[in-house]
């Protein structure tokens, strides 16, 4: 298991004038670093990746290629991809879309900060996850009159995570998609993880910090919540599920925050009310 060997100055905070202290990124005994201040992360060198195919299949393994990609379908032209098509989209999101977004409480102020954009041409809301400038994972929502249409799409390299992050919080929430990453990350820190599974890179990142985390999927992946739990809880401790009736989404902010509040323990709960 990967363990944090010691701690340095992140980067991406140095350019914003921040870390002061110089300890924000986390290095990892694999090579691969995490700045828990903002996201940043670095995958580790290749030859540490092709070591860790030599472990057996249960325990931690990571694909040569990050985000499980192919040889003709590499991170880089992912990336070139990605950014070709980005000339398609437009901060001017039509009335659907919107009104679904809207029908969650997201605010123009949050639509803005997210860089969330609309394709006329393919009928999808982007959701976009940036490394600093640098675009590297997209997640969409498409709403066209196809029915045999998938609902969301993601493309890009998923060992890069998009954090809502709050300084303050006591507890990290896994959830499911996008949206409910933004609703949550009101409350707590959180992770949208574009579906039900989790890159195994993510549990070791999360070991250093130290916090509750708390899996919270769509009802439909409730299953999947409760293997993932356990999958992480062979390396974070204090790692619960939580099932709802409803997505987190569909929760007001102070619902929200009652629901992760009550799978704390009382000496969090203290702290976070």
């Amino acid at each position: 298991m990967s363990q944090v060997v010691s701690k340095d100055r992140c980067p991406r905070c140095e350019e914003q004038g921040r870390d002061r202290h110089r300890d924000n990124l986390a290095v990892y005994s694999d090579g691969h670093e995490y700045c828990f201040a903002c996201g940043y992360y670095k995958p580790s060198p290749l030859s540490q990746r092709i070591k860790a195919l030599d472990t057996p299949k249960d325990s931690h393994t990571i694909s040569l290629l990050p985000g499980g990609t192919t040889s003709k379908d590499s991170p880089e032209s992912i990336l070139r991809s990605l950014s070709i098509e980005l000339s398609e989209y437009t901060i001017a999101i039509p009335s659907e879309p919107l009104s679904w977004l809207r029908s969650y409480g997201i605010t123009p102020a949050e639509i803005r900060a997210n860089r969330i954009l609309w394709s006329p041409s393919k009928q999808r809301l982007l959701f976009p996850v940036y490394d600093g400038n640098r675009l590297v994972l997209t997640n969409e929502r498409y709403f066209g009159t196809d029915t045999t249409h998938p609902k969301y799409i993601t493309h890009g390299n998923k060992q890069h995570c998009k954090l809502f992050h709050r300084r303050d919080s006591v507890a990290l929430v896994l959830v499911e998609d996008f949206v409910s990453g933004i609703k949550v990350g009101r409350q707590y820190s959180s992770i949208p993880l574009f579906g039900s599974h989790f890159n195994p890179d993510l549990v070791l990142a999360l070991v250093s910090q130290q916090k509750a985390v708390r899996v919270w999927l769509d009802l439909d992946k409730a299953e999947e919540a409760r293997k993932l739990t356990k999958r992480a809880l062979q390396w974070l401790p204090d790692c619960g599920t939580i099932i709802t009736e409803k997505d987190p989404k569909e929760y007001t902010d102070m619902e929200i925050k009652a629901i992760v509040s009550a799978t704390l323990p009382r000496s969090i709960q203290s702290v976070s009310q």
